[in-house]
């Protein structure tokens, strides 16, 4: 039996996007598509749990300008132009200081004596949003709309994440970075404005043509962005001369005509709670008043409107034992699912609930607690994700250590220029955690390798089931849980920091763990030794000789 509460004040919501600009939205993998979830806590893409038809609208603005190192500034202050809002940006500031690496030093690279001097042209499309095309049109899909009809919330979010994306900008870019000498101590501006003549279109004298182009040993490095590449021909790949290489720039015009072509720049994500659909499963599209309940959770009872003690002691002695002590559970309600008859009334006829409503809870309070307990979730799911692939990566790689002869170098994947640590030396310390004694370090011939418990994957295992009984379950299953007649209404009518199984700070953040003993009431940071495996993780698995 479930308990609908008194249901008041209709509120329509409107959705407001956020715009999110940083790597995670550059990233190749995975992308960020229109519809897609994101949380903003974990920096992660999830699952895309509603049907979108998305609007593309061709329009783009496109520019061509010009950047130049000349030598009179450091690298830095010579790119602060527009170039540093585009992709390119960090390529080509790389590329500049690894011939000329010390600020001031603007003359470091040199060639028969002649000093080296940078010119960059860039070619940029920047598009619109692309947009859903309809947002009352985007509904759930099937499995995902089940979900919600249950009340499963925190599998809901860890599923399609607290957002999803409703727009996306993309840009596409083609830069060119000129490298030339010359006996000047400053870059020539004959070349630069014969250069610039050349790229938009003019001819310049048969002079500047020969003393400035592809003849006189310039080196030209390109690099590109959001191409459609199936547009491209055979300039893009090859060139020899100038002719060649302008060509190689109308074919990367050419595919920037592609409206679907390009990186991703920036996007607009928008909270699931203004969704439609979500309003209605969840019924936070309307405020809702709960029950009566005093400071322990339980519905009020009292003689003649007046509350009782006596009252409550009768209810707590009946029901406690069947509702497992859940003081969230209003005790009006079934008590226990096997037992439909136990209505948990007092058996004084006098005794009766006090229907005053306890206090209506906004829309705004309940959206604002879902969003900040789903983001909190995929904290603690990520956490434990990040926790459980340690183990696997430390059997995964012990296993491949045992079939390895022991003499065998391994190669420092953090440093290639570290190849002193042998297989034996790896085995031991992901095995048991120890160093190698002697020379020999024989790890089947050391005491503790015949019992299981001493080994480095059974303690770790140990330690992210402590976390996961200590923590996480009880956590997660609060958040869970049904409240005033909702299903998993403690998802929305209180903030995580409310429940003591999950107010525990340590526990949610990265590098701590649940230690051993019986007392502990909070997760604690790991030690030297525990970061020093993961260093030995990091470097050396998976193993390579």
């Amino acid at each position: 039996m479930r308990f609908f509460p008194t249901l008041t004040v209709v509120f329509s919501s409107v959705a407001s996007g956020q715009v999110i600009k940083d790597f995670n939205v550059q990233k190749k993998n995975p992308s960020p598509v229109i519809g897609r979830g994101y949380s903003t806590t974990t920096g992660q893409f999830y699952s895309s749990c509603i049907d979108v038809t998305t609007a593309l609208d061709s329009t783009a603005d496109w520019d061509i300008f010009f950047t130049e190192y000349t030598g009179y500034w450091d690298v830095q202050t010579a790119l602060e132009g527009k170039i540093r809002d585009t992709i390119s940006y960090g390529l080509v500031r790389q590329r500049i200081e690894e011939k000329v690496p010390a600020v001031g030093a603007s003359h470091n690279g040199h060639w028969n004596s002649q000093a080296l001097h940078v010119f960059v042209a860039t070619m940029a499309v920047d598009r619109y949003f692309e947009n859903i095309e309809n947002d009352g049109d985007a509904g759930f899909k099937d499995e995902i709309f089940d979900l919600l009809e249950w009340g499963n919330y925190v599998e809901f979010f860890v599923t399609c994440g607290p957002s999803y994306i409703e727009a996306v900008r993309k840009s596409s870019e083609f830069s060119s970075i000129f490298y030339y000498y010359s006996g000047q101590r400053v870059a020539s501006p004959t070349f630069a404005y014969g250069m610039k003549k050349r790229l938009l279109g003019s001819q310049e004298d048969e002079e500047t043509r020969k003393n400035y182009a592809f003849d006189a040993g310039m080196l030209v490095e390109n690099v590109a962005y959001g191409l459609d590449m199936d547009s491209a021909d055979g300039y893009f790949y090859n060139y020899g001369d100038f002719d060649n290489y302008m060509g190689a720039m109308e074919s990367a015009f050419d595919q920037f005509k592609n409206p679907r072509a390009g990186m991703a720049r920036e996007m607009v994500i928008v909270p699931f709670t203004t969704h439609d659909d979500f309003e209605l499963l969840s019924r936070t599209g309307m405020a809702v008043d709960i029950l009566a309940l005093d400071t322990e959770g339980y519905q009020r009872y009292g003689k003649d409107g007046v509350e009782d003690p006596s009252c409550k002691a009768e209810i707590k002695a009946k029901c406690d034992e069947t509702t497992g002590g859940d003081i969230l559970t209003p005790v009006t309600l079934d008590c226990n699912a096997q037992n439909t008859d136990c209505t948990c009334t007092p058996d004084d006829g006098d005794c009766s609930a006090i229907t005053t409503v306890g206090g209506a809870r906004s829309v705004e309070y309940r959206k604002y607690n879902i969003m900040q307990n789903s983001e909190f979730v995929l904290q603690i799911d990520s956490l434990l994700r990040d926790e459980l692939q340690v183990v696997h990566n430390i059997r995964q790689c012990f296993n491949k250590l045992l079939g390895m002869d022991g003499e065998t170098t391994l190669i420092n994947k953090r440093d290639l220029t570290q190849m002193t640590t042998q297989v034996k030396d790896v085995r031991m310390r992901l095995g048991l955690g120890k160093v190698c004694a002697d020379a020999s370090c024989d790890i089947t011939a050391d005491s503790d390798w015949s019992n299981p418990i001493n080994w480095v994957v059974y303690k770790y295992q140990q330690q992210v089931k402590r976390y996961t009984t200590n923590f996480v379950t009880p956590c997660i299953g609060k958040l869970s849980g049904d409240a005033q007649g909702i299903w998993g209404g403690n998802l929305q009518l209180a903030h995580w920091t409310e429940f003591t199984e999950c107010n525990k700070p340590i526990c949610s953040l990265p590098g701590s763990y649940w230690p051993t003993g019986g007392t502990a009431t909070d997760c604690v940071r790991k030690t030297a030794s525990m970061f020093a495996l993961m260093n030995t993780i990091d470097q050396y698995c998976m193993p390579m000789s």
